[in-house]
């Protein structure tokens, strides 16, 4: 046994007063070489007590049952021999503590309890343990000897495939649930204690920091108050911060960092890239590798049979042979898990933006201004579910924890408003489709006006005194049109549309509503870098965002399909119209011009106009002029109020129809409108309304000679 002082991480003889107990090359290393060093755990003995491995033949008097054949390696909690078993002719490896441990009662007992952990797995992916205990001043184990390496020595030989990685993960998640279903977590998974022998076969060994969760509380009392076990690099955050709330996801941390390390050759430290980024791989496994390396617990994978279903997934990769029942019932309560959660997350989402459209409605009624402010909530509220979202997405969550505070509250700002225009917008095509849909106005568009009368056109023409008699076979031929029904988005600039654009105006607010939704989540998690705006993440962002705004815009339409199923309601039954007409004699230009003094008196705009001209056939004499002319409050605001059953018309949408004869100078105007919903004060508006224009008309130069109803 030697009595000089050894370098903690490397054995070598160092001065007595060497700096933390290191040579200078394991300075340099900072301490923090991955295999065959001291754990992070504070040391159950002292520096000086470290002792030099035993040579095959001290150890021959203490163990007479086996051969000792070489030493294999040291780890952190003791060194391992190769050794062989005469009676049973096998090869064994055997892990001894160094003997100044057994004066650490601490130590012994975590040893006691690693073995009886061990001992308590049988599994082919785990090194099986065969016998322990005490043989002098050594604790030992006798365990499977593994002919082969481990994924350190792998990588250390040669660069390891994407594909080699994504076949060896899903066998240490078989392993690693395996053993967390026994209640054990391994807490020191690192490439050393990953092995592979020369079949290919992987085995997961050194269960020496195993935790048993089935035990109770007091057993806490084995790790030390702030003591922290593992391995640096390969430690989930709180196993540092909170060693006594470690559970079997810190694995789930130390697999994620195996994972990266196996495909890119680097540890994830710092603010990393994806690993599409370093190496040609789906861009799939940036997801599961990101998601393993969640440092919030609650958002990383909660079962290790997670990442192997999401692995197989990408891969394809499945097992050969039929899963045990355990292991497919296993399987199906993660994809049975996974599928409910989705649906929940669908289902939370929709509820909430399909109940957000009460704030439109309740804000209608202040116009303008109140449905800037439903805008605002509304975008608001799309960025917090946004925000909700970008959590559960592991590269959409790391891109945002690498922001610093200023720019996620600049960016937070920025999607806010991105999801304020986008809502301004559908709210735009909302309202613009509103006074498009047939069950509010069921009056024929103008340029269906000519083929509705084809054939039928004797209809206008017996209406002017010179043909009551003898009604000439005629033909509507065009004479001029003026479209001022321009569709112009906004609120309290958008009018009846359908003789103009049709649907057009509606596809364009939808798109751009849809673009600017989709774009929220991006613009929410986006770097500040230019070069990194664009990287594996955006399509990601995309992909997240699009869902969102798919269930944004089903919600929209459910909530627009509620409004009108309620003024079908509203207006159930055979429809009823009002009618007026009024006779004189003055010319169409006369009647057009007291029509537009009136509208503009009233508060009124006149939109699509429209002129034919009545010609015989086949001489193509002219005797008559037909006009179409549409007049409507300009403002939405003006035209309908919110109520507790939808959106009601409070100012009607008129129809005019000029038929002018020039032999005699004659004018015959109807006037059509829908009847408003039973309602005595709306009845009186409308009554108004038509009497006035009537009135107008009347008082038009010339001599009106009848009027009807």
């Amino acid at each position: 046994m030697a009595t000089a002082r050894f370098c903690n991480g490397c054995l070598k003889p160092i001065p007595m007063d060497a700096p933390q107990g290191l040579c200078p090359e394991c300075l340099v290393k900072g301490g923090f070489d991955t295999e065959g060093h001291p754990p992070t755990a504070a040391p159950a003995t002292p520096p000086e007590a470290r002792f030099m491995p035993p040579t095959p033949g001290e150890l021959a008097n203490a163990f007479p049952q086996l051969e000792i054949l070489e030493l294999l390696g040291q780890g952190g909690m003791g060194v391992v021999y190769k050794a062989r078993q005469p009676q049973l002719d096998r090869l064994v490896a055997l892990k001894i503590l160094p003997p100044a441990a057994g004066r650490d009662p601490s130590f012994a007992e975590r040893f006691t309890r690693e073995a009886r952990a061990l001992a308590r797995l049988n599994h082919p992916n785990i090194v099986s343990v065969y016998d322990f205990g005490q043989a002098r001043e050594f604790y030992y184990f006798i365990m499977e000897f593994v002919d082969g390496v481990n994924l350190r020595q792998l990588e250390q030989s040669r660069r390891i495939a994407p594909a080699e990685a994504l076949g060896i993960v899903p066998k240490i998640c078989e392993a690693l649930q395996y053993a967390h279903e026994e209640g054990i977590v391994h807490r020191d998974i690192k490439p050393g204690n990953i092995l592979l022998d020369k079949k290919g076969r992987v085995k997961i060994a050194d269960f020496g920091l195993a935790k048993l969760l089935d035990k109770e509380a007091n057993d806490f009392t084995l790790t030390r108050s702030q003591q922290v076990m593992g391995t640096p690099h390969y430690m989930a955050p709180e196993q540092i911060e909170k060693p006594q709330e470690v559970d079997h996801r810190a694995d789930i941390y130390s697999l994620g960092v195996v994972f990266y390390e196996m495909l890119t050759g680097e540890l994830p430290m710092g603010r990393f890239a994806p690993p599409s980024q370093k190496v040609q791989v789906d861009v799939r496994v940036d997801e599961v590798v990101l998601h393993s390396l969640e440092r919030d617990v609650e958002r990383r994978y909660q079962h290790v049979s997670e990442v192997r279903t999401d692995v197989e997934s990408i891969t394809g990769i499945m097992e050969k042979l039929p899963p045990t029942m355990r292991e497919l019932k296993t399987d199906v309560e993660t994809i049975s898990k996974r599928a409910k959660s989705r649906l929940r997350l669908w289902t939370s989402e929709f509820g909430i933006l399909l109940a957000s459209w009460l704030a439109p409605a309740a804000l209608w009624n202040l116009r303008s201004s109140g449905l800037f402010v439903a805008a605002l909530i509304l975008g608001a509220l799309f960025t917090a579910l946004t925000s909700r979202r970008a959590q559960l997405v592991p590269a959409l969550a790391q891109s945002w924890n690498h922001l610093s505070r200023a720019q996620q509250r600049v960016n937070i700002l920025g999607a806010v408003f991105v999801a304020f225009l986008g809502y301004c917008f559908l709210i735009g095509a909302l309202e613009t489709r509103w006074e498009a849909a047939p069950s509010r106005w069921q009056g024929r568009a103008i340029e269906k006006f000519a083929a509705s009368y084809k054939g039928h056109e004797h209809i206008l023409v017996r209406q002017l005194t010179a043909f009551k008699e003898q009604v000439p076979t005629v033909e509507l031929s065009p004479s001029s049109f003026t479209w001022r029904g321009f569709w112009q988005w906004g609120w309290g600039t958008s009018g009846p549309h359908e003789g103009t654009f049709g649907w057009l105006p509606i596809l364009l607010s939808g798109a751009l509503a849809s673009l600017c939704l989709a774009l929220v989540l991006w613009s929410l998690v986006a770097p500040w870098r230019l070069r990194e705006m664009f990287g594996s993440f955006w399509l990601t962002a995309l992909r997240h965002g699009a869902a969102l705004t798919a269930t944004a815009l089903l919600s929209a339409l459910a909530a627009y399909m509620a409004m009108t199923v309620a003024d079908m309601f509203d207006y159930s039954g055979p429809r009823k119209w009002l009618n007026r007409s009024v006779r004189g004699q003055f010319t169409a230009e006369q009647t057009a011009q007291a029509i537009e003094e009136w509208a503009q008196r009233a508060g009124y705009a006149t939109g699509d106009q429209a002129s034919w001209l009545l010609a015989t056939v086949p001489k193509g004499e002219v005797v008559g002029e037909v006009r179409l002319i549409q007049a409507w409050k300009p403002s939405p605001f003006d035209r309908w109020r919110m109520t507790w059953r939808g959106l009601k018309r409070i100012s009607p949408h008129l129809v005019l129809k000029t038929i002018s004869g020039s032999n005699p100078v004659e004018t015959v105007v109807n006037v059509d409108s829908i009847k408003p919903p039973e309602d005595p004060r709306l009845g009186q508006k409308w009554k108004t309304t038509l009497d006035d224009l009537e009135s107008a008309i009347k008082n038009a130069p010339g001599e009106p000679s009848t009027a009807g109803e």
